[in-house]
């Protein structure tokens, strides 16, 4: 255990962490739907937090055992399919999420951080999609960013066509 580094021992946690973080966003959404005062602190917190979970995750080291780290091959794809593309699931589903309350609560910057985050999703899971499509075991590691990316790219698409990409105030 004194090899493990604070990451690993945490990602244990963040399964749990993101269901409680999406319940309390949930929860406060609906008491800022009812005007409760407390629901917008809610859904800042819960949507803060869950943006955190996955910065976090998103440095989560891949998984190898001993003997699969001598098997392990060498170049380009490899490497976009192990360390760049996890990475850049995480971040953008940080930036996303963060879009996403931004969106919610009316805050400047939100149509920037729905665009950023739609772009590095869209193109992570299209990239994640071309090179993982023959590997199964690599696909099967994949499911789960895929699934996240896919319903917080819809929330953004609607976001965006909802508000568009351009503030209407500054169009001449």
């Amino acid at each position: 255990m004194a090899n493990t580094s604070p990451i690993i021992y945490l990602s244990k946690y963040f399964p749990v962490a993101e269901k409680i973080s999406i319940a309390s966003f949930i929860g406060g959404y609906f008491l800022r739907l009812m005007n409760v005062p407390a629901g917008n602190d809610i859904v800042i917190l819960s949507l803060s937090f869950l943006s955190g979970i996955y910065f976090l995750s998103a440095y989560v080291p891949v998984k190898t055992s001993g003997e699969n780290l001598a098997k392990q091959p060498f170049g380009f794809i490899p490497l976009l399919t192990q360390n760049i593309l996890p990475k850049v699931f995480g971040i953008g589903l940080s930036v996303g999420v963060t879009g996403i309350l931004f969106t919610l609560l009316q805050w400047n910057g939100f149509r920037e951080m729905l665009t950023i985050g739609f772009t590095a999703l869209s193109a992570a899971s299209f990239l994640a999609f071309l090179f993982t499509i023959k590997d199964e075991e690599s696909r099967k590691a994949f499911e789960p960013r895929l699934f996240r990316s896919l319903l917080i790219i819809l929330i953004q698409s609607y976001f965006l066509w909802l508000y568009g990409l351009h503030d209407p105030a500054t169009i001449n």
